[in-house]
């Protein structure tokens, strides 16, 4: 799971003015995509760059988990922001805990899942 928060924080993932996007949001869309579809979901991502993943299970209820992993963009007094630090049991980096971490976790989770009780199970990025 660390290896995985290490891969997003690196990811430059903000947009830089109303009319451009870091290219990093594309490549992090891109890593997230490849996760989702390696644990057995159909993935989608639009021209925002927001991943959608849906996987089916027997149960008869859908279940959605929704997250960003955009970033507001670096300090000029952090110009190292997306180099992952581990100071610790700590990892430092932009986006590392709202929201990169959240799903670092989750797609450890998702990664492991053989079965759901739920019928619908759905990744909202």
């Amino acid at each position: 799971m660390v290896d995985v928060l290490k891969r997003l924080v690196a990811f430059p993932s903000y947009q830089v003015s109303s009319d451009k996007v870091e290219e990093g949001m594309k490549e992090c869309a891109s890593f997230l995509s490849q996760s989702l579809e390696a644990s057995g979901f159909k993935v989608e991502v639009d021209e925002l760059f927001n991943v959608t993943g849906e996987r089916i299970f027997d149960g008869k209820k859908s279940f959605l988990l929704n997250t960003h992993f955009d970033t507001v963009p670096p300090s000029s007094q952090w110009p190292d922001a997306n180099e992952p630090k581990l100071e610790g049991n700590r990892l430092i980096g932009l986006g590392s805990s709202d929201a990169k971490g959240g799903i670092a976790a989750i797609l450890s989770v998702l990664s492991q899942m053989d079965s759901c009780r739920f019928g619908n199970l759905s990744f909202s990025l």
